[in-house]
């Protein structure tokens, strides 16, 4: 009778160790991915609240204008790259590949645009 006793012991013991080994194994291989997955970040507020100069903070150089006139009104998303370009995706579904220094004169155009209906 100790002897089925220790055996089931054992037996229940080693299914503890495989159980903890597959738990670990698997959130190792959760922690991978998520590692490799890219991160982002969203960030809001209301009108004039300091959300470029925040994100301009955090990248460590200015990307997003800063004045008065709303440029980020509309969703932005930041990803890193081997240049500074604009994709501009419009509502249509339509892209628009633009020099880094051409943002302003978009959002002129885009702002013109609104205004006039």
């Amino acid at each position: 009778m100790e002897d089925k006793a220790l055996v089931g012991l054992e037996n229940r013991e080693e299914t503890k160790a495989k159980e903890k080994s597959r738990h670990l194994h698997k959130s190792a291989k959760n922690l991978k991915e998520d590692l490799e997955d890219n991160l982002m970040i969203m960030i809001s507020g209301e009108f004039n609240a300091g959300k470029s100069i925040f994100i301009n903070a955090l990248l460590g150089e200015k990307v997003l204008t800063t004045d008065i006139t709303p440029a980020t009104a509309i969703i932005t998303k930041l990803t890193y790259g081997a240049e500074k370009k604009i994709i501009a995706q419009y509502i249509d579904d339509s892209k628009k590949s633009m020099a880094y220094q051409e943002l302003n004169n978009e959002l002129i155009s885009f702002k013109v645009k609104i205004e006039a209906g």
